[in-house]
């Protein structure tokens, strides 16, 4: 179920990760950063073995060129 406290906890932990990490988030490539955070959000509780796996999983099929990391809307 969502709630609110849900909703308010992943900005804050996002924002954190922000400031901690990233320093600066691009608003043209943001729903790369917020897909990665919410991806590891997600698996936080998958041992390393799950996570490579669920990862490796995710990746198949998928290709992303330079170009296409540049020219992203």
């Amino acid at each position: 179920m969502a709630h609110t406290n849900g909703i308010k906890s992943f900005w804050t932990l996002l924002k954190r990760e922000y400031y901690d990490i990233y320093h600066y988030m691009s608003t043209k490539h943001l729903h790369w950063y917020i897909n990665e955070f919410s991806f590891h959000l997600d698996t936080a509780k998958a041992d390393t073995m799950q996570f490579i796996a669920m990862t490796v999983d995710r990746m198949k099929g998928r290709c992303l060129t330079y170009g296409r990391l540049i020219h992203a809307a």
